[in-house]
């Protein structure tokens, strides 16, 4: 039985896995990482505005070519030598909206379809995931890399992606994860500059 604390690294080499092949592809047809982090926030935008119809099934299509923009643009960028900070600086941006955007098509699907608790959770679940990342942003300025906790941006992506896949009524709990274990997160993150200060 994997545990929590084992999923992320399996994450991030199955990840590494699936974009070998886009990687190679983009670098012989010669796309730009930063065209690839375009595409992705395009589809996000996409994904969002199917997730607000009520329209999942084909709004985790749209989610799941986002997130192969995602993962693939790093690697890209490293595979052809075209790293650099503000292209690191680009895709966390890039990152960002495509979280605020696909939670508030969520919210606005239950809230125009009178399932109020269930769009206040997904506010919330954007506020939480927002945090998480302000977290390790901050920490950083202390020079300190926070990386603690579950609820990282890719667990995050893979529980709408299952949401997505399995339906309407299945996404509230997915939404309800992300909200419960992304609130521990923060407390973990919150924790451990604390003790790394003092």
């Amino acid at each position: 039985m994997v545990s929590i604390s084992e999923l992320q690294p399996l994450l991030k080499r199955l990840q590494k896995k699936l974009t070998v092949p886009t990687v190679w592809l983009g670098k012989t047809i010669g796309i730009s990482p930063c065209a690839v982090t375009f595409c992705g926030v395009l589809f996000a935008i996409a994904a969002s505005v199917l997730f607000s119809q009520g329209i999942f099934n084909h709004a985790f299509w749209l989610l799941l070519v986002s997130g192969f923009c995602d993962m693939t643009d790093g690697d890209l960028a490293r595979k052809i030598g075209d790293s650099s900070k503000f292209g690191a600086f680009l895709d966390s941006l890039a990152d960002r909206v495509s979280d605020i955007v696909i939670m508030l098509g969520l919210a606005y699907y239950y809230l125009t379809s009178q399932h109020h608790l269930i769009a206040i959770l997904a506010l919330m679940g954007l506020i939480v995931g927002m945090l998480i990342s302000y977290a390790r942003a901050r920490a950083l300025e202390f020079n300190i890399h926070c990386e603690v906790g579950f609820m990282t941006r890719a667990p995050r992506f893979v529980l709408l992606l299952v949401g997505a896949a399995l339906g309407i009524k299945i996404m509230p709990f997915a939404i309800l994860a992300i909200v419960a274990i992304g609130t521990q997160t923060v407390g973990q993150r919150i924790q451990f500059v604390k003790q790394k200060l003092e």
